[in-house]
């Protein structure tokens, strides 16, 4: 049984930082207070990570906002980074806020923190754990695998090519802290005990509805919100692989089956089990966002808002632009175009022109390229090494 960090006055020492972030302009968009925690070898600190201006921060701050352009709260989430919570890589995950029902296995299934606080405005959970958020990440892992976007708030420099996007790491940590955790167990894949969260009670197995099948083999496993079934057609696919293989970590809690040999259409998704392909980036989906709707998240989305910061702006036009041909294609400028200037519900307009395609981009043509959950560590907090 894993124990939470931040329990029983275990918590790291030396540095603390504070930085509120706020969505830009945004009329209901949520705010973030995220504290970094540095450890006694000052691992942070080391690496000039407690700076603000950093752009480990820079780029942390970035994917919260991203998020928080999403839902329709004004709220404040509390945010815990940290350097010593999760051994592998990076990873996420959430206090509970209330009890929200009693299942059929007798489970009572718990809200995540973060969404108690959007709908009630208070999170039990973070008065006990101090975070309705906590995110940790393997510092030497980071420095030898991942890349920090120099403009994290914009997303059109190029990744290098041998190298991860931290962005999307962090993007996709904050997915965990949001809610996509639990308490399965990884050997047998039930939960154990009488605590389960949302995301343990919205997911199921095929088959013979056991995670193992009579003849030793894994059942699919599927995810059961209704507005994400609609939206793909079907109860959607997660990651559930045996022991011995390289995505066992993911199982449970993270998007497609990562069937090498049959695609589902979820590899690319932000919240996927698969990979995180040197080069690339991910962005929130509406695969990814239709889950947190299931949950009870305010989602909102705006089409267009191809730079995912709560409006249909010029910088949109920028990020379409220099994605044509590798992630967006002439039908998505149609579409951003027809949606210039939406923004969240009350907001005017921000500009008053919209730019025409140059003929040269007309002239062309292009490909729509679009395009990584644990066991509990307490009772009321859920944890995903990913």
């Amino acid at each position: 049984m894993q124990r939470c960090l931040l329990t029983g006055g275990r918590r790291p020492c030396a540095c603390v930082v504070m930085a509120l972030l706020l969505a830009p302009d945004a009329t209901a968009a949520l705010s973030f207070n995220i504290r970094y925690v540095d450890d006694a070898s000052e691992t942070f600190a080391s690496r000039g990570w407690l700076d603000p201006n950093s752009l480990f921060q820079r780029n942390i701050a970035a994917a919260a906002d991203l998020w928080g352009a999403h839902f329709d709260s004004d709220e404040m989430i509390v945010v815990v980074v940290d350097s010593v919570s999760f051994a592998a890589r990076a990873g996420g995950t959430n206090s509970l806020g209330r009890v929200l029902y009693e299942n059929a296995a007798g489970q009572d299934v718990w809200e995540a923190g973060p969404l108690t606080r959007i709908l009630t405005g208070d999170n039990p959970g973070e008065s006990f754990f101090g975070f309705d958020i906590q995110l940790g990440f393997d510092a030497s892992f980071v420095d030898n695998n991942y890349w920090f976007d120099p403009q994290p708030e914009i997303r059109t420099t190029p990744v290098p090519a041998d190298r991860g996007d931290f962005l999307s790491v962090a993007l996709h940590e904050f997915g965990h802290g949001f809610g996509m955790t639990g308490f399965r167990d990884y050997a047998t894949g039930e939960i154990e005990g009488s605590v389960a969260t949302q995301m343990d009670d919205l997911t199921y197995f095929g088959g013979n509805g056991e995670p193992i099948a009579p003849d030793g083999s894994r059942n699919p496993m599927f995810f059961r919100g209704e507005g994400a079934a609609r939206l793909f057609g079907s109860d959607l696919p997660l990651t559930h692989k045996p022991p011995g293989h390289f995505l066992h970590s993911q199982n449970y809690f993270h998007l497609s089956a990562c069937d090498s040999a049959a695609s589902d259409g979820l590899e690319g998704t932000l919240m996927n089990g698969c990979a995180l392909p040197n080069g690339q980036r991910l962005h929130i989906t509406p695969f990814d966002l239709a889950v947190y709707a299931d949950m009870g998240y305010p989602v909102t989305t705006l089409p267009g808002d191809f730079n995912e910061d709560g409006r249909v702006d010029a910088a949109d036009y920028v990020v379409w632009r220099k994605g044509l041909g590798s992630i967006y294609t002439l039908t998505h400028y149609h579409v951003w175009r027809a949606h210039f200037g939406a923004a969240p519900a009350g907001e005017a307009a921000i500009l008053a022109s919209v730019p025409e395609l140059p003929s040269c981009v007309l002239m062309g043509t292009a490909l729509l390229l679009f395009a990584r959950g644990g066991r509990n560590c307490a009772t009321i907090c859920a944890r995903v090494n990913s």
